[in-house]
C-alpha cells in the first residue's frame, strides 16, 4: 500500500519523486531522474536501526542554507522512531528522536515553512523543528487529545492544525513566527472524525493543504471541508 509520494530534489538539485509504503522492508521508494523508468526507481530500508516503520507523509522543502538537495523527511510510526530525515537527496536517511511522544501513535503529517522550519502535531503536542528537521520540541498551547494534520500557508505566513478533542475534530491556525498564541478552536463539522465510532480510526486522520490563503481539511471518510485562514 503507498501512503503518499513527494516531489523535491536529488543532490544534484534534479527534481525526484520519493513514495512511502506500508512494507517492513522498503518503507520508501525512489525515482530517478526519468520518473517513467522503472529501472530508475530503488527501495530504501530506513528502519534496519530498529524494527519495522509504516511512513504515511513524505515531503522535501529548501534548506535554510540553501543546500542544493535540500531536507527530505518522512513521517509514519515505527519501533524505532516515527520521523526519519535525508539531507543527501533521499538515498540516506536517520531516524530524528521525538520528545515526550505517544510511541503508540502515528505522527500523520509533517509540514516545512520552506526555510529551515519544520513541524507536526503528535499525540496531544505541536513539535517545532528551527534547525531544519535535525530535532524537535514539544510544546502544548491548547488542549488537544490526539495531532492529525498540519500545513503551512506561505501566501500569509500561517500554520494549520487539525486535531482531535471533546470528542470530534477541530481546526486552529497561528502565525508563522509566534507558536504559542492560536486562533480560537474551530470545530470541523462533516468529516466523521468522532473518537468513538465504526470510522474512528480513519476519520481522525485529517490531512490538510493550504495554498493561498486557502485551506482543505481532508478525512479518509468521504467528506472534506475547506475554509479561509
Amino acid at each position: 500500500n503507498v501512503f503518499a509520494l513527494g516531489y523535491g530534489k536529488d543532490s544534484n538539485g534534479d527534481g525526484i519523486y520519493i513514495a512511502a509504503a506500508n512494507d517492513g522492508n522498503k518503507e520508501l521508494a525512489r525515482s530517478g531522474t526519468d520518473v517513467t523508468s522503472t529501472a530508475n526507481w530503488t527501495t530504501i530500508n530506513i528502519s534496519t536501526t530498529g524494527g519495522t516503520a509504516v511512513i504515511v507523509d513524505v515531503l522535501w522543502a529548501a534548506h535554510s542554507s540553501g543546500a542544493t538537495a535540500g531536507v527530505w523527511m518522512a513521517v509514519g510510526t515505527g519501533a524505532h522512531s516515527r520521523v526519519y530525515r535525508s539531507t543527501d537527496g533521499g538515498v540516506n536517511w536517520s531516524a530524528v528522536a521525538v520528545p515526550n511522544g505517544d510511541t503508540g501513535e502515528y505522527i500523520p503529517q509533517i509540514a516545512s515553512n520552506g526555510s529551515g522550519t519544520w513541524a507536526f502535531v503528535h499525540d496531544d503536542g505541536f513539535y517545532l523543528s528551527t534547525d531544519d528537521g535535525a530535532s524537535f520540541t514539544k510544546s502544548t498551547p491548547f488542549t488537544m487529545v490526539r495531532g492529525n494534520g498540519i500545513a503551512y500557508n506561505a501566501s500569509n505566513n500561517t500554520w494549520i492544525v487539525s486535531y482531535t478533542h471533546s470528542g470530534v475534530l477541530n481546526a486552529r491556525s497561528c502565525s508563522g513566527t509566534d507558536f504559542t498564541t492560536w486562533s480560537a478552536e474551530t470545530q470541523l463539522t462533516g468529516t466523521d472524525g468522532d473518537v468513538a465510532g465504526p470510522d474512528s480510526s480513519f476519520g481522525r486522520r485529517v490531512k490538510v493543504v493550504a495554498y493561498d490563503g486557502k485551506v482543505m481539511f481532508v478525512s479518509a471518510t468521504d467528506t472534506a471541508q475547506k475554509s479561509r485562514v
